[in-house]
């Protein structure tokens, strides 16, 4: 297994149990802690959406139009790489497809697991749902990140990104007292964060937002 697979493992492993994320999620926030400090994500309300579709409008008229030091356009549309990649052999779209079906399978036992805690079903047969889980997650993340690394220069990619860095900046706070505060009060603050707070932060608003919006 590769470093940057078992890290992110891990990071799905430390947003809380694999089997107990949806028990995070409630009143459409997911509250952490981070160096003894207690913060939270919230979704985003509608004043927020507009200042997210505004960035991502400036971003990608911004992108689609930089050009290197020989004046060619630093990034590609995801469907001119798919097609790059296919004439050397790399069937991106299948990798897609593998994905997908990746995915069904893990919704489908997922399911399973679901009604076998509601039938009480003993603790072998609710393990072996839950190793069965893990491993689809395991073949999950090495196909996503299979098909990231091949289509990380495309625009979309890195709108996508942005997106997602954007959105933990404006919906991300810390507790101060008895009240919430906003934490990055500008991007640049965001962007200049520590690491760790920010793969913590990102990780959880990325789980709220693929689910509430």
């Amino acid at each position: 297994m590769g470093e940057k697979q078992k890290t992110i493992e891990e990071r799905i492993k430390d947003a809380g149990d694999i089997n107990e994320i949806e028990n995070f999620i409630k009143n459409n926030e997911i509250v952490f802690d981070y160096k003894e400090k207690e913060y939270k994500v919230v979704k985003l309300n509608y004043k927020q959406k507009v200042k997210l579709n505004d960035f991502k409008i400036k971003q990608f008229s911004s992108l689609i139009q930089e050009k290197d030091e020989n004046g060619n356009f630093v990034y590609k549309k995801e469907e001119e790489l798919i097609k790059i990649y296919k004439e050397r052999g790399i069937d991106i779209e299948k990798i897609g497809l593998d994905l997908k079906n990746l995915v069904q399978k893990k919704n489908e036992v997922n399911l399973k697991l679901g009604k076998a805690i509601v039938d009480k079903e003993s603790d072998k047969e609710l393990k072996n749902y839950k190793s069965k889980i893990e491993s689809l997650n395991s073949h999950i993340i090495k196909l996503t990140l299979e098909k990231q690394a091949l289509l990380d220069a495309s625009l979309e990619s890195k709108i996508l990104f942005l997106t997602y860095s954007y959105v933990t900046h404006l919906a991300t706070y810390i507790k101060n007292g008895d009240s919430w505060e906003v934490v990055w009060k500008t991007f640049d603050d965001y962007m200049n964060e520590e690491e760790d707070l920010i793969n913590l932060a990102t990780l959880r608003a990325s789980l709220l937002f693929n689910q509430l919006t």
